[in-house]
């Protein structure tokens, strides 16, 4: 019984270690809320920013907000604007349809944008400014991204290292003709440091990859 578990739980180990660090696994069930909000990280910074730019080089060119947003929308993807689209083919409210394609990423910024655009097609008020410090904010998240991703890269390649050290004692000791794996795999006491390791194993990367998606 204490075999089959040191067994389990050191496969499980080398499982989870073999797995991306920063891969998401959604499992069935999970809320819609949760779906959405992974949708809404897929939308890069880098597209919220052609898209930002490009309304507001529509707009300085003095196009309506609807037939602004029809040209701009052409150019994204479906996936994400899916009724944005199907309102520009139609020729009826992009704004409403781009409001709802931001209520279904829940997209803060496109929900920003939305709103103002409004009250440029209501008013006929200048949204110039308020376009390019939405640019400028997402610039600089955008770049405060690609710093976080820098340094967690060095960071996993860190754990790869530390996770594979176990693997790598155990081989050194088959080389100097120290049979542990023998040791591990036939005395009860090696079954107990077998499981308790794998154990310790699970654990420590299970606590990083939920401090690296926290950082995330």
């Amino acid at each position: 019984m204490i075999r089959l578990l040191a067994l389990g739980v050191t496969l499980f180990a080398i499982r989870l270690w073999a797995a991306p660090l920063n891969k998401v696994r959604i499992p069935i069930g999970v809320p819609n809320s949760f779906l959405k909000s992974r949708v809404s990280k897929q939308f890069e910074e880098s597209q919220l920013i052609s898209l930002l730019t490009a309304v507001r080089q529509e707009l300085i060119a003095g196009i309506p907000v609807n037939q602004a947003l029809a040209n701009v929308m052409h150019d994204q993807p479906r996936e994400f604007f899916s009724n944005s689209r199907d309102a520009a083919a139609e020729m009826s409210d992009l704004l409403a349809g781009l409001a709802r394609d931001a209520d279904q990423m829940q997209n803060s910024v496109l929900c920003q944008l939305v709103k103002i655009l409004t009250i440029n097609k209501t008013s006929g008020a200048s949204i110039t400014s308020a376009l390019d410090m939405m640019i400028k904010s997402a610039l600089i998240r955008q770049e405060q991204n690609q710093q976080i991703a820098a340094e967690l890269s060095g960071v996993k390649a860190t754990i790869t290292v530390l996770a594979l050290l176990p693997a790598v004692g155990t081989f050194l000791g088959l080389v100097m003709g120290v049979n542990v794996v023998y040791w591990l795999l036939t005395n009860p006491f090696g079954w107990l440091c077998l499981t308790v390791s794998g154990a310790l194993e699970v654990l420590g990367l299970l606590w990083v990859r939920k401090l690296i998606r926290g950082v995330k």
